[in-house]
């Protein structure tokens, strides 16, 4: 059986007084979860107490790029994305990053996310007979099943949707402290140039269905960072002080990697509808962003 570590309880909330939109309240809260990392002048820098206000916090990270932005410089992105792209399923969350032609949200979703969309558009508008052979704007030349479903010779591209929606889904249940760490520094790259990372950055595997949407941090005995849908699909990435996968391909494909004994803090994916009152009360529960490490929220804390 696991040993699972529950992350520590958040401090006492405090309602709010006022309704905000989602992607105010979404800045809020990811600044929150950033400035008890920051540090200036030798000192942590200041937390501003629970609730966070939009006021308090002139610009944040993009947890994809690490570029400190305004609110009007960034866009919400959705994670998984929207458009069914993405093997982990539906929306959980709705995260903050870089917006504009050449922001982070624009730039991955021209070189992979929209691709993949098309491409399952095409997959269900367009039957084709056994042997046929099709032209692809994306692809190029593609096979196609006997069923009619376009098999694409590459699947580098959905690869990455699943790379960017993992990273996001790990984002918001471990906040900054794992997103901007150098060792996530490969991933972040190959996020944002639509280029598959080596193997021992990322890899895509399947484990049993469970039934458990999970954000697992693995202690012992394969140190990383595994992103776990229902149905067993999963990302490993490494994590803070482990710059790499703690196994082999050949491992994986002898079946050789378990996690039946392993020792890690589990996250349950902040499955929601996107209200802030749904962001409370995984708050509440020590499941957003960076609460696993974040106690103390008096004003004037250094």
């Amino acid at each position: 059986m696991s040993t699972i570590q529950p992350a520590s309880a958040p401090p006492a909330f405090t309602p709010k007084s006022k309704i905000r939109n989602v992607k105010t309240f979404t800045y809020a809260y990811m600044g929150h979860a950033c400035e008890d990392l920051g540090v200036k002048g030798g000192q942590l820098a200041q937390c501003h107490g629970f609730p966070p206000a939009e006021d308090d916090f002139k610009a944040i990270p993009c947890p994809l790029c690490g570029t400190a932005r305004e609110i009007g410089e960034l866009s919400i992105e959705h994670a998984p994305p929207q458009g069914g792209q993405s093997s982990f399923g539906p929306t959980a969350i709705k995260i903050l990053t870089c917006e504009g032609p050449k922001g982070c949200n624009h730039t991955t979703n021209l070189l992979y996310e929209q691709p993949v969309a098309n491409e399952n558009g095409r997959i269900a508008q367009v039957p084709m007979p056994m042997g046929a052979q099709a032209s692809c704007q994306i692809h190029g030349t593609v096979g196609w099943h006997h069923s009619g479903l376009m098999i694409p010779p590459d699947d580098d591209a959905r690869f990455m949707v699943d790379l960017k929606a993992g990273f996001l889904l790990a984002f918001a249940a471990l906040g900054y402290r794992f997103a901007l760490a150098t060792e996530l520094r490969p991933v972040r790259d190959a996020i944002l140039a639509g280029e598959r990372p080596r193997p021992e950055h990322a890899v895509m595997v399947q484990f049993p269905a469970d039934g458990r949407a999970v954000v697992m941090d693995i202690a012992v005995p394969w140190r990383s960072v595994v992103v776990k849908a229902a149905d067993g699909t999963a990302l490993i990435l490494p994590t803070v002080g482990a710059p790499r996968l703690p196994f082999t391909p050949k491992q994986l494909r002898r079946g050789e990697l378990s996690y039946k004994h392993a020792r890690a803090q589990e996250i349950p994916w902040p499955t929601l509808q996107i209200r802030e009152r749904d962001l409370e009360a995984i708050y509440k529960a020590g499941h957003l962003f960076h609460y696993d490490h974040c106690h103390r929220h008096a004003p004037g804390y250094f």
